[in-house]
């Protein structure tokens, strides 16, 4: 399981390391793999999951919200000609007010949620909560579209690069 959560981890760092994660992902890629995620873990309070299903969900969320923030930080960054001091604070002072809420938010969570035992929940409310994990496989499969455009209209960009320089190097 610990190797499971830490599967997202090489993507965070790379992209802290190349600073170009805005080339590489599509935003569209990124809000619906967080979208899947918060839809998921609505589903596994309304179901009554076993905490460490939320708790794994959680920690996806909080790596969403990474990724996104380093997408949206690099982006105004290098689209910038100004250096931004505040831009890097504001940064970090988003990924520390996220680093705690989700800490919190488990705990929050299951000492709340009542158990499997009771049976408190109603029959609708475990409707919609297996309806929102239907949803949040709608939206993890629909999350790989976006990329692929994105890849298809990079993989049009070099070809036609390539395609040029080459005809410019047989007309001289």
């Amino acid at each position: 399981m610990f190797c499971f959560l830490l599967s997202t981890l090489p993507q965070v760092y790379e992209a802290y390391r190349n600073g170009k994660v805005e080339e590489a992902m599509s935003f569209g890629f990124l809000l619906f793999l967080f979208s899947g995620n918060l839809s998921s873990l609505i589903g596994c309070v309304l179901t009554s999951q076993l905490p460490i299903q939320i708790v794994t969900v959680v920690f996806y969320i909080f790596t969403d919200l990474l990724l996104i923030s380093q997408f949206l930080y690099y982006k105004i960054k290098n689209n910038s000609s100004k250096k931004r001091p505040m831009l890097k604070w504001l940064c970090f002072l988003w990924c520390g007010a996220s680093t705690v809420a989700l800490m919190i938010l488990p705990k929050f969570i299951t000492d709340n949620n009542p158990s499997a035992n009771t049976q408190s929940a109603s029959n609708s409310v475990e409707i919609v909560g297996y309806a929102c994990g239907y949803l949040a496989s709608i939206f993890y499969l629909s999350s790989r579209f976006p990329q692929l455009y994105k890849n298809h209209l990079d993989w049009c960009l070099l070809l036609s690069d390539v395609t040029a320089s080459g005809l410019g190097s047989l007309a001289e």
